[in-house]
């Protein structure tokens, strides 16, 4: 018997159940034994159960110390998500402008998404939550009003960016550019409300987002298909936005397939007093090893 080749054959005993290994030659092997043999050392014994609970054992741990390393550093195993030539999966047809305008939000106050605060207030009471970040923050108002009493940390550009810093110094803002990732704390709720409207390119936005450390992320934007009654036109429909400053506009379930890309959703509602906004209330993919790898164990 070559000592090389030694395999073992499954076999079952007509009186039990219990699966177990044979040694035999593989040069001797017929067609009907070949079925699930695998490779063992000369002298060894082990059953197809106990194997497979060993492998199945090691896919998991491996598994989880997978997962808690994208927890903890928040590094996603893939690249950079892009969505452009699916056009952010809003309809084909659909018009987005092709420039930026900056919107001065420096005298904001409670004029819009205040349903979006409250909401993520409210998660943040049940949750315990303590760190909370707010993307396109604008004037800090908002954010100020609800987590007044927690740790901020607050994103927007000029010229509101500055204000920010000389209004409220004793908080911590950050210029957005979505490079900003490493120094940032273990976030509990990032808050983006009605910002990914204004952005040429929101994959960059996202993409961004998940590479940060969180445990939920609250975004809101317009459903477009409830603007024409409060716009007093149809142009929203197939766009670009009657708003100047916003770039696109995604219906309901466009909006749910293109963030269900980057995210897990939890939750997804039309707020309430601005029945026209949706919001979405996300955590991270939680990834797992190939699927294929998986199936190896079925």
């Amino acid at each position: 018997m070559d000592e090389s080749n030694i395999v073992a054959t499954l076999t079952a005993n007509s009186t039990n159940t219990t699966k177990s290994v044979e040694l035999t030659d593989s040069a001797n092997s017929t067609s009907d034994n070949k079925k699930g043999i695998i490779l063992i050392k000369k002298g060894s014994f082990m059953t197809i159960e106990s194997f497979n609970k060993k492998m199945i054992k090691l896919f998991l741990v491996i598994n989880c110390v997978f997962i808690h390393k994208i927890e903890t550093t928040g590094c996603s195993p893939e690249g950079d998500l892009s969505f452009k030539n699916q056009n952010y999966f809003i309809k084909k047809d659909y018009i987005s402008r092709e420039v930026y305008f900056s919107d001065d939000e420096r005298n904001s106050k409670d004029e819009c998404q205040d349903e979006v605060y409250a909401a993520a207030f409210n998660m943040a009471k049940v949750e315990q939550c303590k760190i909370i970040a707010d993307i396109g923050c604008g004037s800090g108002f908002k954010l100020l009003k609800y987590f007044k009493e927690f740790k901020t940390i607050g994103f927007d550009i000029e010229p509101n960016f500055s204000y920010l810093n000389s209004t409220y110094p004793e908080k911590t803002w950050h210029f957005s550019n979505f490079t900003v990732c490493e120094e940032l704390p273990k976030i509990d709720i990032i808050i983006c409300a009605d910002a990914i409207e204004y952005l040429l390119d929101p994959d960059q936005l996202l993409n961004w987002i998940r590479k940060l450390k969180f445990r939920y992320l609250v975004i809101s934007t317009p459903d477009r298909e409830l603007l024409p009654s409060i716009q007093g036109s149809n142009q929203c429909l197939t766009g670009p936005p009657k708003n100047p400053h916003h770039v696109r506009e995604w219906n309901f379930a466009e909006f749910r397939k293109y963030i269900s890309q980057y995210f897990d959703i939890i939750d997804h509602f039309h707020t309430k007093k601005e029945w026209w906004g949706q919001t979405i209330i996300a955590s991270k993919k939680q990834y797992v090893l190939n699927q294929k790898i998986w199936q190896l164990f079925q």
